[in-house]
């Protein structure tokens, strides 16, 4: 959960999202700031696609981020945010 953290601890105006497979989320380690959803589709690539689908439809750009990287640097996620100023969305 060090990726959460860390997308938590950005100096950011962004809304945070959280798609949590599975029956239940687990609230005790999820940080305050995220919106939980349920994704849909069978395979990760279909989840990702509805996903960025669903929050564009929302929001005019869209960072996804996978927890499967913890150890993701903070620099790169801000060199994501700043990508958003040329395209709608980026993929971490």
């Amino acid at each position: 959960m060090d990726t959460l953290r860390k997308v938590a601890g950005l100096k950011s105006q962004a809304t945070r999202y959280l798609f949590v497979a599975g029956s239940r989320v687990p609230e005790d380690i999820v940080p305050r700031v995220f919106q939980c959803q349920r994704p849909t589709g069978r395979g990760l690539d279909q989840r990702l696609e509805r996903a960025f689908a669903q929050l564009l439809q929302q929001h005019t750009r869209v960072i996804i981020i996978g927890t499967d990287s913890p150890m993701l640097p903070p620099t790169m996620m801000r060199m994501a945010l700043e990508e958003l100023r040329t395209t709608d969305s980026v993929l971490v």
